[in-house]
């Protein structure tokens, strides 16, 4: 690995936080800097829902058929929870069923108590899919998802009292590489320390003002712009982009993280962390530099009371947010026109209580 040149992992410590959109294409998912409530085990679910379309394609039984590789239940996980319940609806492509049949659709399911279960089924030829013998208990939610053109799509659902059968429609569409219709939002950059190092999550809301799900292909990003790029502060190790369930749509060049998409039509909030070394002779204080390739329409950096102590001239400190139970102070920056950079001045108040 060359100097300064960010590392992935997917092993880095964890930190307490919101919760992450999954990436697919629900509804709910966050706005803003004050997020709903952590969800952890949804977002396993959404990973492993990554995993294995992902390895479908790499693996497979033999060549690809069209845009939806066969999968069957490869993860070893248990069935979903039987019952007499039913959900059924349509894998649903602009262009007619003939995009769709055949496609693989998976039916994750999740207990109170956090026990997973899977199942898949085949769309048929006018695009019909089907789960049944159900169960329709309370505390039951199903993620129902699907991969179309390499792109992960999916819906949450769950049985309401007395409810027997659940139909839905899941729309795709191939995607579009016209980058120009995606911006970024909010951003907002987490500092927290940990041991000998400065843990950082990110949080970017991409927007996209088109209708189609926004993806530039491999062979297509030699010579078209991303629709994600920022270059991370210098030392940036231990890189984990699992947390909005799209980590194969990034690239690290040096200290560039770039976001090839998706970015769906309601867009997407895109979220990774990575640490920064504290050096020996940087216990006292230290900075960051960013360079907001994309730039950002409103930019929040936010840092725990006990420590670090963030600063940048001419900015003062601003409201406290609450993340869960967690008050954080906040620096908040305004806008950033794309190529924009900052530094921050970071306080490490030795003998004082972190993570």
């Amino acid at each position: 690995a060359r100097d300064g040149a960010v590392q992935p992992t997917h092993g880095a410590p964890s930190i307490d936080r919101p919760q992450a959109n999954t990436g697919l294409c629900v509804k709910d998912q966050a706005t803003g800097i004050r997020p709903p409530e952590p969800s952890p085990a949804w977002l396993l679910v959404v990973v492993a829902l990554m995993v294995l379309f992902s390895s479908a394609e790499r693996v497979g039984t033999g060549a690809a058929q069209g845009p939806h590789e066969s999968l069957g239940n490869e993860s070893g996980a248990p069935d979903v929870p039987p019952g007499t319940a039913a959900i059924f609806g349509q894998l649903l492509h602009p262009d007619g069923n003939a995009k769709t049949a055949g496609s693989t659709i998976l039916l994750y399911s999740l207990a109170a108590d956090g026990s997973p279960g899977i199942r898949t089924t085949v769309v048929d030829a006018s695009g019909v899919f089907r789960f049944s013998n159900l169960s329709s208990a309370s505390g039951i939610t199903y993620l129902v998802g699907a991969s179309y053109a390499g792109i992960p799509y999916g819906k949450r659902v769950a049985f309401k009292p007395g409810q027997s059968e659940i139909a839905l429609v899941i729309d795709v569409d191939d995607p579009s590489a016209n980058t120009s219709l995606v911006s970024v939002g909010d951003t907002s950059l987490r500092v927290e320390w940990i041991g000998s190092s400065l843990a950082i999550e990110e949080i970017h809301q991409l927007e996209n003002s088109g209708d189609e799900v926004i993806f530039v292909a491999r062979e297509q990003r030699k010579n078209t712009q991303p629709p994600f790029r920022i270059t991370l502060p210098v030392g940036a190790e231990r890189l984990d982009t699992t947390l909005s369930g799209v980590a194969d749509g990034y690239e690290v060049q040096g200290n560039e993280l770039i976001f090839w998409g998706p970015v769906y039509a309601d867009g997407l909030e895109l979220r990774f962390r990575y640490q920064v070394p504290i050096a020996r002779a940087a216990r006292a204080g230290m900075k960051l530099r960013w360079t907001l390739d994309s730039g950002s329409r409103r930019t929040s950096l936010l840092f725990p009371p006990a420590g670090p102590t963030l600063s940048m001239p001419g900015i003062s400190t601003g409201a406290d947010v609450i993340l869960g139970d967690r008050p954080f102070h906040a620096l908040y920056l305004g806008e950033f026109s794309p190529g924009s950079s900052f530094e921050v001045a970071v306080f490490l108040q030795i003998g004082r209580a972190h993570v």
